[in-house]
């Protein structure tokens, strides 16, 4: 399993530099989630290729990364973009730039990535 993590960018939907990205192989898929704008998008080789083509949404892709990290307030989410010593890395993925519509239903409210993060809490108690 090789894989690398970071932050850069851009986000195809609002060009911010700050998204979390992972690319790579093994159990994790490859992804890019954006704190300004709650865009993400991830795409996956292995297991989920039957069902959705590889493709993983947004809602999944930031399940994956609340689970992960173990993050149990949006605050732990917008804190990432002032991280020292982060790795950069470029989007591992080309975005049509004619399709701002089909970006948007990569896109979560802020409300949503709560009630996730707050699922994942409760969870843990």
């Amino acid at each position: 399993m090789s894989r690398t993590e970071g932050l850069g960018g851009p986000c195809p939907r609002c060009g911010e530099m700050n998204c979390f990205i992972k690319k790579g192989s093994g159990t994790w898929y490859t992804f890019i989630a954006c704190p300004s704008c709650y865009f993400a998008y991830g795409e996956n080789a292995g297991s989920m290729r039957e069902v959705t083509s590889g493709i993983v949404g947004g809602a999944e892709v930031w399940y994956s990364l609340i689970v992960a990290r173990d993050i149990d307030s949006i605050e732990q989410i917008h804190a990432w973009i002032e991280e020292e010593n982060q790795y950069t890395v470029s989007t591992p993925f080309e975005f049509p730039q004619e399709d701002e519509h089909w970006l948007n239903t990569c896109v979560l409210s802020e409300d949503l990535l709560k009630i996730l993060v707050e699922a994942w809490t409760e969870l843990n108690r």
